[in-house]
């Protein structure tokens, strides 16, 4: 697999872990009446099940930033080069 269509792939992968988290994560600051009796659902999903989405989408999100890192390290440490040491030029 070429390095653009993998970094494509990595991309994709933290897009979506992202969402996954986001959405997740927000469903959480949603008030919730829990007197009720029964367990709270949200969009048919159980509080217990968003719980175990936002943990694995960050998980995943984060393993996809450090694979990310990997692919592009030759890039980041020449600009950090460039732009954090005076006169050195590559």
């Amino acid at each position: 697999m070429k390095k653009a269509e993998l970094n494509y792939w990595v991309d994709l992968g933290i897009g979506i872990a992202f969402l996954l988290s986001a959405i997740s994560g927000l469903i959480f600051l949603i008030p919730i009446d829990f007197t009720t009796g029964t367990t709270p659902k949200v969009m048919w999903i159980s509080l217990s099940a968003w719980d175990i989405l936002h943990t694995w989408g960050s998980i995943a999100l984060i393993a996809g930033v450090m694979a990310h890192m990997v692919l592009h390290w030759k890039w980041f440490t020449s600009m950090t080069r460039r732009t954090q040491l005076p006169g050195h030029k590559n």
